[in-house]
């Protein structure tokens, strides 16, 4: 009896400490921006909605997830933090982060892709910004090249601008899937001693 108290005790700890270096997974938006586009007056959109989801450990503890903790931050279905194509033309990278419910959702987040090789032949890219700081900041599309003067679209935070922050879930890693299966294991290999006794 002693020995599947012991057995039970160091599975449950397993599995807590597993699942305390979980991800931990949100889903925002932004609606409502100034909008301010080329050769026309800026204007209001209630509509406009930028959405995308983040995750990460806190792993200090001070219920705050910093850049260092962050593991995901996706935009309008653009991957930030594991860019699938970093090369040396086309870039992407959050270069500040900081969320918590005290201080709200703050980031500096930036992709750039080119559509041709820069060089002495004519080329062109387009650069989305995203530098949000506590309620403002701006989200910048701007298309530029050899030839071609910088040319874009952005919007920009107002008072009336909703930002919507839910937690989803946590993400099981990994680890917490071998912890259990390891869980499992012990517990039919207990119960098969036990029916041989």
């Amino acid at each position: 009896m002693l020995k599947q108290l012991m057995y039970g005790s160091v599975l449950a700890a397993c599995c807590s400490l597993a699942q305390a270096s979980a991800p931990t997974q949100y889903a925002f938006s932004w609606t409502g921006f100034d909008v301010w586009e080329p050769y026309s007056m800026p204007y209001f959109d209630a509509t406009r909605t930028v959405s995308g989801t983040f995750a990460g450990v806190d792993a200090n503890h001070d219920n705050a997830l910093e850049l260092n903790e962050l593991t995901d931050l996706t935009i309008n279905g653009t991957e930030f933090v594991h860019c699938v194509d970093n090369s040396g033309y086309n870039t992407c990278g959050v270069s500040a982060f900081s969320f918590s419910q005290q201080g709200g959702l703050q980031l500096n987040a930036e992709r750039t892709i080119y559509f041709s090789p820069p060089g002495p032949d004519e080329w062109s890219a387009s650069r989305t910004t995203y530098d949000i700081r506590r309620g403002s900041g701006n989200i910048e599309d701007v298309v530029f090249g050899r030839m071609q003067p910088p040319e874009g679209r952005a919007l920009s935070f107002t008072p009336q601008t909703v930002t919507s922050i839910h937690q989803v879930s946590a993400v099981p890693e990994p680890q917490t899937y071998a912890m259990f299966g390891a869980g499992l294991l012990l517990l039919g290999a207990l119960t098969r001693r036990r029916q041989r006794n």
